[in-house]
């Protein structure tokens, strides 16, 4: 099925206009040695950043990230922050990298080196400004998927793009078919059974 939508102007469109702006900012936030604060919004980060936490961002390239750093990233006309838990070696994947949320199973798909914005300095917890906590261990299932998904990388940067919003895609399916087999357990009980 297919929806018409309107053709609006930027300034009538709210993503479309949060695109536009960002992507206006970004040469002026990239320049070296700049420096910004944001809320971070999301629980995809959580415990080394809780949700609604200011977290201070250094502008940066890759040269100043390695793996295991919090980084800024754009994506879609959002400001996404990860962890690098990966970064390419070899041909087009070395302009790659891939990140993941502390609290995720899966990494993102693979994204260039330009949607890199800088890297998480500081969270302000407390009332005081500190680095942000280091990396837990990843759990078994997410460190055979990472270890695929890197494995393809080095291949093929577009095939691990797709097997990773495929696999994204396949854990959030999963999801939500347990959600609704619990339900259905829990409303075919009989009536007044604890």
């Amino acid at each position: 099925m297919s929806v018409s939508i309107p053709h609006l102007p930027v300034t009538q469109h709210p993503i479309a206009e949060r695109e536009a702006r960002l992507r206006q900012l970004l040469p002026l936030l990239k320049r070296a040695g700049s420096e910004f604060e944001s809320v971070l919004n999301g629980s995809s980060m959580i415990p080394a950043i809780p949700d609604g936490a200011v977290i201070r961002i250094r502008c940066a390239s890759l040269v100043d990230c390695r793996v295991g750093d919090i980084v800024v990233t754009q994506d879609a006309g959002q400001l996404v922050a990860h962890r690098i838990v990966y970064r390419g070696r070899r041909a087009a994947a070395s302009r790659h990298i891939l990140t993941r949320g502390d609290a995720l199973w899966l990494p993102d798909p693979p994204l260039p080196v330009d949607a890199l914005l800088g890297r998480v300095t500081e969270v302000h917890r407390n009332g005081a400004w500190a680095p942000p906590e280091g990396a837990r261990p990843v759990p078994g299932p997410a460190r055979l998927w990472l270890s695929v998904i890197s494995w393809v990388l080095e291949s093929s940067v577009p095939l691990a793009v797709g097997l990773a919003l495929v696999a994204g895609a396949l854990r959030r399916l999963t999801l939500r078919m347990r959600r609704a087999v619990a339900r259905l357990r829990a409303g075919s009980r009989p009536r007044g059974a604890a």
